[in-house]
């Protein structure tokens, strides 16, 4: 739906990847064709993990219009790659989207707010810069060898607490 309304104010040189398979395929497809956007939405289909990267790095703006996020690791991926998020607010997405920092949060069920705010990165190239190296710093925070050194934190608090209540 946001993609018919960038077609609508005249902005037709989006494209959207849809990567991956789900149970909304058929609708999405039933709806690119109501909306007449066959020529701006392309349904990729389910690829192996190690090919996501090489289609990441087509994209400039990752949307995830989700209705129910826990900590999802396809944010990571993107932010690894740069990509300025745009994402619903749900769960815990606000944790790792900060608004205008590396992305930014919309409503869940608001084409309009998804639509502007692609418009807003896809025409202010100096704002999608600083997302990109903002997500690229940010994703180091996720790395498995940062995930290690705050659960050794986390286990030497409770570990030296739980001693110190014993004696």
């Amino acid at each position: 739906q946001a993609m018919g309304i960038l077609k609508d104010r005249g902005i037709r040189n989006v494209k959207l990847l849809i990567v991956g398979e789900g149970s909304e395929r058929k609708y999405l497809e039933e709806l690119v064709k109501k909306l007449g956007l066959e020529d701006s939405v392309v349904f990729v289909g389910k690829v192996p993990h190690k090919e996501i990267p090489a289609y990441m790095g087509l994209a400039d703006v990752f949307v995830l219009p989700s209705l129910s996020e826990g900590f999802p690791v396809v944010i990571l991926e993107a932010m690894a790659m740069g990509l300025p998020i745009i994402a619903s607010r749900v769960r815990g997405l606000p944790e790792i989207i900060k608004e205008g920092e590396n992305g930014f949060l919309v409503e869940p069920r608001n084409p309009r707010d998804i639509a502007e705010k692609i418009n807003i990165l896809l025409t202010n190239d100096d704002l999608r810069a600083n997302m990109f190296r903002n997500n690229k710093e940010k994703a180091k925070e996720y790395s498995w060898e940062n995930i290690i050194k705050k659960l050794e934190r986390v286990y030497t608090y409770v570990v030296t607490r739980n001693f110190v209540s014993r004696r």
